[in-house]
């Protein structure tokens, strides 16, 4: 029941929003430096874990293979104005420590994190911004965190990366490898531009 209203919410929204909601395996993509990308399919995890929560087919996974390398994608942009972006990116056990650019400049990563405060009597949600995500997650802090507290051992969670002025053609979010001594994955499953000036 839950899963059929998060869908219909989300569809809905979809249809009647300013927002390109955009699957990252059909994003045209390209790899710079050393590391591959693949399409993880949906049902890798689901034999394993009860809660996918990836849209479409899957996710673009990038397996980095050292500091630096990164994966870009492509978002077309149709036309000129304010545009606010944003993404869908896994955490889980084999994941590491990335930094997003767009067009070339570092974005500002922002999302919101909640907690569940030492007496168990609150829920506080704050938004954190930072230069670099990591996308490490360890299952055993799940019952800390309300966010978690369903997840096995992968999570998604969406991250802002700010507002630009952007032309028709395309914009270019590039996800980069920070990890040096455990080169990790980036798990990417969904890209979104948002016109402001639509809303």
């Amino acid at each position: 029941m839950a899963a059929a209203i998060v869908g219909l919410y989300t569809y809905t929204h979809m249809q009647g929003s300013s927002t390109q909601w955009l699957e990252a395996e059909n994003v045209p993509h390209t790899v710079s430096g050393a590391g591959k990308a693949i399409l993880q399919k949906r049902r890798e995890l689901a034999e394993t874990e009860k809660f996918n929560l990836w849209t479409g087919k899957g996710q673009v996974r990038f397996e980095a293979a050292g500091p630096g390398a990164s994966l870009v994608f492509e978002i077309p942009i149709h036309e000129a104005g304010a545009y606010e972006l944003a993404a869908l990116v896994t955490q889980g056990p084999e994941y590491g420590r990335f930094s997003v650019s767009v067009n070339g400049e570092p974005a500002e990563i922002s999302y919101l994190k909640a907690a569940i405060d030492a007496s168990q009597e609150r829920t506080t949600v704050d938004r954190v911004s930072e230069r670099t995500f990591d996308g490490r997650f360890d299952p055993s802090e799940a019952s800390a965190n309300p966010e978690l507290s369903l997840a096995e051992n992968h999570v998604v969670r969406r991250i802002d990366l700010g507002m630009y002025d952007l032309e028709p053609g395309d914009v270019q979010v590039a996800f980069i490898a920070e990890d040096s001594e455990t080169p990790a994955c980036i798990g990417v499953d969904q890209l979104m531009a948002t016109d402001l000036g639509k809303q």
